[in-house]
């Protein structure tokens, strides 16, 4: 965690630059690919171990296919982000903005942004059981015969 003496950013554009600077050279691909779903090589440290924790029960449900591996690698790469933020945030929800004044924290942001994120793949990809069973009522058929009324 940063210290108190030192800087820290002032909006969200200026962690998602310095999270940018800070990500490695490109990976050859990972050890963590599973069957025919593969991580991108582009994933950061945090993201592969969030893949490495999530993709082998996700790929053993049958919720995580190669069709979904990008969508996916945001995902991760937002779980990552999210919790480097909170670790970089500590207890500190308002800080100095530039002119002096209270400012909500740039990582608290960071982490909002994130978080919806998270939400909305979460959704679309049915990572929790409601969604899922949402989505599995998408694809039923209606038994109440009420598609042959209407049509």
């Amino acid at each position: 965690m940063r210290g108190h003496g030192e800087e820290t950013p002032d909006d969200v554009d200026s962690i998602i630059d310095i999270r940018r600077a800070q990500k490695s050279e490109p990976r050859e691909p990972s050890a963590a690919a599973i069957g025919d779903v593969k991580p991108p090589w582009s994933l950061t440290e945090g993201a592969e171990r969030v893949w490495m924790d999530l993709a082998p029960d996700l790929v053993r449900k049958k919720i995580l296919t190669p069709a979904d591996v990008h969508l996916f690698s945001v995902y991760c790469e937002a779980v990552a982000m999210y919790k480097e933020c909170r670790d970089l945030l500590g207890d500190r929800y308002i800080g100095k903005g530039a002119a002096g004044g209270d400012i909500v924290s740039p990582y608290f942001q960071a982490m909002v942004k994130c978080q919806q994120q998270m939400v909305q793949i979460g959704a679309r990809m049915g990572l929790t059981p409601a969604d899922r069973t949402r989505l599995a009522s998408a694809d039923e058929p209606d038994s109440s015969g009420l598609d042959e009324l209407i049509s």
